[in-house]
């Protein structure tokens, strides 16, 4: 039986894809049913994180506050999951905490705070003259 477009599978894949956790999930011979913590399997720092973001994207919110939450993943996920948040952030207000300026290229506006003061402000490219 195959999923229409908007079904809840789909929404779930497609959130799990966009935080770069879909391939870790579907490893597990029991998926999306896999008991994890103390019964299963334990998660890492950045699978953990992974999860949340997934969790987030799925939820739909019309603002998402994103602070710290690449901060354990490696550098190459960091900028694929970055490069899929700017796909998701499509008609919700995205604030997205980072503390690696490399990272948040894709973004629409970076605002650079030092001391509590904004001190810059501009697109990744503008910043970066």
């Amino acid at each position: 039986m195959g999923y229409g477009l908007n079904t809840k599978a789909n929404k779930i894949e497609e959130a799990c894809k966009a935080a770069c956790i879909y391939n870790w999930i579907m490893g597990f011979k029991t998926q999306y049913n896999t008991k994890i913590r103390k019964e299963g399997v334990k998660l890492l720092g950045g699978e953990r994180q992974r999860i949340a973001i997934a969790r987030a994207i799925f939820k739909n919110l019309k603002i998402l506050f994103l602070n710290k939450a690449i901060f354990a993943i490696d550098n190459l996920i960091k900028i694929l999951i970055c490069k899929s948040l700017k796909s998701q952030a499509e008609g919700r207000t995205t604030l997205f905490i980072a503390y690696y300026f490399n990272i948040i290229r894709d973004v629409d506006k970076i605002i650079v705070l030092e001391k509590r003061e904004v001190i810059e402000r501009g697109s990744y490219t503008e910043l970066l003259s």
